[in-house]
């Protein structure tokens, strides 16, 4: 279980190092927010609701939407499919550890380095994006902020 968690923390580490990818995805997740936000816009028109849903209620489930796609979302079928191709799954399957094992690892890695760092980016497009406003007080603001995160926390797990 050792190597396991050990592939885990060094496949974490590698999505840190390469930052261009983690730069661009925040960018294209910003960006798939921002057109969905402004397509539901325009199909509410001047509308408050349709079948029972408001615009911010459809914008919300949108953007938890996204950021939950980050955390399953991992091309490890495209990746098997590459190996697979080049000749390079035999060589991994001569290793003294389970093939699908560390694919495994590979993928919570993923979902842990999106559960980690796309989260405060959902919050903050969502703010941006929806320009909702904090109630009365700044206890309330900091209490609907952690209810947020917390929603997006457990939807993900």
């Amino acid at each position: 279980m050792d190597k396991y968690m050990e592939m885990v923390r060094i496949r974490f580490l590698m999505m840190l190092a390469y930052r261009t990818n983690y730069y661009t995805g925040i960018l294209i997740y910003a960006i798939n927010i921002a057109a969905y936000y402004f397509l539901w816009s325009a199909i509410y028109g001047g509308k408050s609701s349709m079948q029972g849903m408001s615009l911010g209620q459809m914008t919300t489930y949108v953007a938890i939407s996204w950021l939950a796609r980050a955390f399953y979302f991992n091309n490890l079928d495209r990746e098997i499919a590459m190996e697979i191709r080049d000749g390079k799954v035999a060589v991994e399957l001569i290793r003294p550890y389970s093939y699908l094992g560390m694919k495994l690892c590979k993928g919570l890695a993923k979902g842990c380095f999106a559960f980690s760092f796309y989260r405060c980016l959902g919050f903050f497009s969502y703010r941006f994006f929806c320009r909702f406003s904090f109630r009365d007080t700044p206890k309330r603001g900091c209490l609907s902020a952690c209810r947020f995160y917390l929603a997006l926390s457990f939807f993900r797990s």
